[in-house]
């Protein structure tokens, strides 16, 4: 799930629920917060807009 806020660098939104499409067992709570950029986080590295792990 994708909300349709402005920020900075993409689309923000909070990750939903992960589920097994076999037995619908839940495998991920969900509930983080994510950002959807139009560029890779390699990009995002080389540019300094985000940190190299």
């Amino acid at each position: 799930m994708i909300s349709n806020e402005d920020t900075t660098y993409g689309l923000k939104g909070i990750a939903a629920q992960w589920r097994t499409s076999y037995t619908g067992e839940k495998l991920m709570d969900g509930g983080a917060e994510q950002i959807v950029t139009p560029v890779s986080g390699q990009y995002l590295e080389s540019m300094g807009i985000i940190p190299k792990y």
